[in-house]
């Protein structure tokens, strides 16, 4: 186990050995602990590896912990921390990006709004998570490619 400091905060750590941490996916995106970038660089600057396990699909109803996980990706990727991930569907098929349909009807029509008014909102088209996933997806499998592996880490003590 392992403590991290991080702005007065505490992050533990269940699982770390040396410069290697093992987590879960809802250990480090869930909503009941949510944790943001100063969380996720202060990993980096300890880690060269972190494995991520079960991690499941995301939609775009899901949008919260999918954000976190873009930023938690992100922010390993950026700092080149190796992350053997462990995933419920293969990598193409992480981020679901069809919307929630139901979702989308409830809120248009507590909102009042038309459904040929909704396509031109973003809220209701889900394109600026649909290039972040995509981006992400990208990201994900670069860092599992030999050439990624092989680049030091950055921003480590």
């Amino acid at each position: 186990p392992r403590l991290l400091r991080v702005g007065g905060r505490e992050l533990r750590l269940r699982r770390a050995c040396g410069d290697v941490a093992d987590c879960t996916f809802s250990e480090r995106v869930s909503p009941s602990q949510p944790l943001g970038a100063s969380d996720y660089l202060e990993l980096c600057r300890h880690f060269r590896t972190v494995f991520v396990r079960r991690v499941p699909r995301l939609a775009l109803a899901q949008r919260t912990q999918a954000r976190r996980f873009i930023t938690f990706v992100d922010t390993l990727y950026d700092a080149k921390v190796a992350t053997p991930l462990s995933a419920e569907v293969p990598l193409s098929l992480l981020f679901a990006s069809e919307p929630d349909g139901s979702m989308d009807r409830e809120l248009m029509d507590d909102l009042g709004i038309a459904e040929a008014s909704a396509a031109s909102l973003s809220v209701f088209g889900g394109q600026e998570e649909t290039f972040a996933f995509a981006r992400t997806t990208s990201r994900l499998t670069e860092m599992h490619t030999h050439a990624y592996w092989r680049e030091p880490a950055r921003g480590r003590d």
